[in-house]
C-alpha cells in the first residue's frame, strides 16, 4: 500500500544551482511530501522519496538511477538538522523552519513547472536513436569536443534550445546515446556523452 502511494511521486526538474536552495532543502521538501502521502517519513521512505523527486542529487548516478543513495541521503539529513529532526522512534520530523522551506521549494517547483520550454527533445524510442545518435554527430558542440576535447552541457542545451529546466530531458537523451555508443563500439562519442553526464550528476 505505501508502496503505491509512493509511486504518485513523480520527479521534478530542479537545479539547486540556480536557486537559493540546497540539497538539504530539497529533503525537507520531501519529508514533506511523505507526511501529506499519509506515510510516516521512516529513513527508508525519505530515501525511496528523495530518490523519485529528486534523482539528480539522491539516486546512485548513472547505471542505478532509480536506486536511493543512503550515504548521500544521511549526510544531508545530518546537515539539515535545523529543518529535519528525528525522533527516538526513527521517524523525521519537520521543524517550524524545515516547513517554511518546504512551502517556499513547493512553490519554486510549481513555478518552475508553469514554464513552458521552447522546445523539447522528443522521447527516444528503439527506432530513433541511431538518427539521433547520428544528429549529435553534426552538432557544433561535438565537432568542438573532436577538436578541443572540451565540453559543455550549456552549449549542447543552447543548440537544442533547451532551457535550463529541462537538464533532466538532456539527460535521458544523453543516457540512451551513450549506451547506443557502446554498443557499436564508437568510444569517443561514448567518452564525450559519459564527460556530459557527469557533469549533468554533478560528478
Amino acid at each position: 500500500m505505501r508502496r503505491a502511494l509512493l509511486e504518485k511521486l513523480e520527479p521534478c526538474d530542479f537545479s539547486v544551482q540556480e536557486t537559493k536552495f540546497s540539497v538539504e532543502n530539497l529533503l525537507a521538501y520531501v519529508v514533506d511530501s511523505i507526511i501529506k502521502l499519509g506515510i510516516e517519513p521512516s529513513f527508508a521512505y525519505v530515501c525511496v522519496g528523495a530518490t523519485k523527486l529528486f534523482p539528480d542529487y539522491f539516486s546512485l548516478g548513472l547505471e542505478f538511477p532509480e536506486m536511493p543513495d543512503a550515504r548521500i541521503v544521511a549526510e544531508k539529513l545530518e546537515l539539515g538538522k535545523a529543518y529535519i529532526t528525528a525522533e527516538p522512534s526513527g521517524i523525521y520530523k519537520l521543524t517550524p523552519t524545515g516547513k517554511e522551506i518546504a512551502r517556499d521549494v513547493s512553490a519554486e517547483l510549481m513555478k518552475t513547472r508553469a514554464i513552458k520550454p521552447i522546445t523539447k527533445i522528443k522521447a527516444l524510442d528503439s527506432g530513433s536513436i541511431s538518427r539521433n545518435y547520428s544528429e549529435l554527430q553534426l552538432t557544433k558542440p561535438y565537432s568542438d569536443y573532436l577538436l578541443t576535447k572540451q565540453f559543455s552541457v550549456d552549449a549542447l542545451m543552447n543548440h537544442f534550445s533547451l532551457p535550463l529546466t529541462q537538464k533532466r530531458e538532456m539527460r535521458k537523451y544523453l543516457m540512451q546515446i551513450n549506451s547506443y555508443a557502446n554498443t557499436i563500439g564508437d568510444k569517443t562519442m561514448d567518452q564525450y556523452t559519459h564527460e556530459l553526464l557527469k557533469v549533468l550528476d554533478g560528478k
